[in-house]
């Protein structure tokens, strides 16, 4: 089948290449279209199911909070409408040991339309929030007040270094957590700023390097989402094509995107700092004077020939021998120009000949 779907099969695409790509679009959906339309000639939707289960499962390695006091973290907040979901993930880098990118996620729900939403969504939302996946806060809304004060009480516990945001109905809260000395940074949801942490979320799961802990929550949010592609080939995730709710998934990916950048070294000129005491806002340092130009070897070799001259002059006129100049000093000496004199000191060097030019 290969063959008759791709002519140089065997010439220009390699069996064992297409049979590896084959390999990863099994196990992971979201690189079934891919491979289906590049190399099967097959037509595709835009958006594709993204998450396998039974990988996402292999993840579930446990997740303890108190293991993971004082460990440095980011953070991604997924802020919903007044009766819907919101989402934070809190996302732990590898450090010594196993190399697990843990996960720990935090869901919030208005209390009294709980019941009202598992019946409409059919998802025990109230069985969650007994089993403490879900956060139930008070009132018919979301209550941000709950959402702020597990934000900073879970910054007193973790090392957190910042927390993205989706700026769309979230401004509000960010602003507040600055004034508390919370690092927010905006986290915009287009193909430019998801499809690098989309990626790397895939690669952790297919290679197991993720541990999530099992939250039935994210698990639900896992197999919901599907991702869109641009032309170039970058994945996002697409909530208006997702069959159900992905905040989860989309706060994780967040997370990742900031852990992504800031263990990278940064240079001295771009290298932002967290927090600021007095304002709570990220600042840029200004970068330095731009450098000057390096000389050129002609430049060095002129200037080299200029230094040794007059060096050359100035020991033939502090010589005792040396002749007196005119009265003021500038006039020509009984020793000639000063043309004249360098040609007697270093007669080994080319004259410069005036070049006229024909008007």
């Amino acid at each position: 089948m290969w063959r008759k779907a791709s002519p140089s099969f065997g010439i220009s695409v390699k069996a064992d290449d297409l049979a590896r790509k084959a390999e990863k679009a099994i196990a992971l959906p979201g690189a079934q279209n891919a491979f289906r339309r590049m190399h099967l000639n097959e037509w595709t939707e835009q958006a594709e199911r993204w998450i396998d289960l039974a990988a996402w499962d292999a993840c579930a390695a446990p997740v303890d909070p108190d293991l993971l006091r004082g460990r440095t973290c980011f953070g991604g907040l997924d802020l919903s409408t007044t009766t819907d979901i919101t989402a934070l993930a809190w996302v732990f880098p590898p450090e010594q040991g196993d190399g697990l990118w843990h996960v720990l996620s935090r869901y919030f729900v208005p209390e009294e339309n709980l019941r009202k939403r598992a019946e409409r969504d059919r998802v025990p939302y109230d069985l969650w929030t007994r089993q403490g996946f879900i956060e139930a806060t008070p009132g018919n809304v979301v209550d941000y007040g709950a959402i702020e004060q597990r934000i900073l009480a879970d910054s007193a516990l973790f090392q957190v270094k910042e927390i993205a945001y989706d700026p769309w109905n979230a401004t509000h809260i960010a602003l507040r957590l600055q004034d508390e000395g919370a690092a927010m940074v905006e986290f915009r949801q287009g193909f430019r700023s998801m499809a690098a942490p989309t990626r790397e979320l895939e690669k952790l799961i297919v290679s197991q390097k993720l541990a999530h802990g099992g939250n039935p929550v994210t698990r639900w949010m896992a197999a919901n989402v599907a991702v869109a592609q641009d032309p170039a080939g970058n994945l996002k995730p697409a909530k208006g094509k997702s069959t159900e709710r992905i905040d989860g998934i989309v706060a994780l990916i967040m997370a990742i995107g900031r852990a992504m950048v800031l263990r990278r070294s940064p240079s001295p000129s771009t290298r932002c700092t967290l927090s600021d005491p007095l304002e709570g806002r990220q600042r840029r340092r200004r970068p330095g004077p731009p450098a000057k130009a390096a000389p050129t070897p002609k430049n060095i070799a002129m200037m080299k020939l200029d230094f040794v001259g007059e060096c050359f002059l100035q020991e033939l006129n502090a010589s005792p021998g040396a002749p007196e100049r005119g009265k003021n000093g500038s006039g020509p000496s009984a020793a000639g120009t000063s043309t004249e004199r360098r040609a007697r000191i270093l007669p080994g060097l080319p004259r410069r000949r005036a070049t006229v030019r024909p008007r």
